[in-house]
């Protein structure tokens, strides 16, 4: 006959490191920031919801969804530069959050830097065709083809 010794709580959780429930809960608490921030730029409050991105991303610097709801702010307020950085930065953390792409490619392109998003362009994956990378595609060309001209004298 088998028998078993009851088992404590203490002794369950003691191979877990205490690095690793800090760790956890931090994570945790910067993706209710996150959530909360969300919920927040849904009322409009732009700039509450600026704050808990940024304040998200203080505890969880790995935290792309944050870079990524603060530059669609930035964006819609005009901010292109800003909104670019963001988006950068959740990019940096996550290549595969494809749909970044576009709206990064339209920012550099607000801004002028017309190289930026040839190149952000190209990142996309050769089977991903939706309404946002033709026009992208489109205003890139657009704008190649104005600056040609006026360097033509045309």
């Amino acid at each position: 006959m088998i028998t078993t010794r009851p088992i404590s709580l203490s002794q369950i959780t003691r191979p877990l490191s205490s690095k690793i429930l800090k760790h956890t809960c931090v994570r945790g608490l910067s993706n209710a920031l996150t959530a909360k921030g969300i919920d927040v730029a849904g009322d409009t409050n732009n700039e509450a919801a600026i704050a808990l991105f940024e304040e998200a991303v203080k505890y969880d610097k790995q935290n792309d969804v944050a870079y990524a709801k603060a530059g669609a702010i930035y964006d819609a307020n005009g901010k292109n530069d800003k909104a670019a950085l963001n988006y950068e930065k959740a990019l940096a953390i996550n290549p595969a959050y494809t749909m970044l792409y576009p709206p990064l490619g339209v920012a550099y392109l607000n801004n002028g830097e017309i190289a930026k998003a040839e190149t952000t362009l190209q990142k996309l994956a050769a089977g991903i065709d939706t309404v946002e990378t033709r026009y992208l595609n489109g205003v890139i060309l657009f704008k190649q083809n104005k600056k040609y001209r006026g360097s033509r004298g045309v």
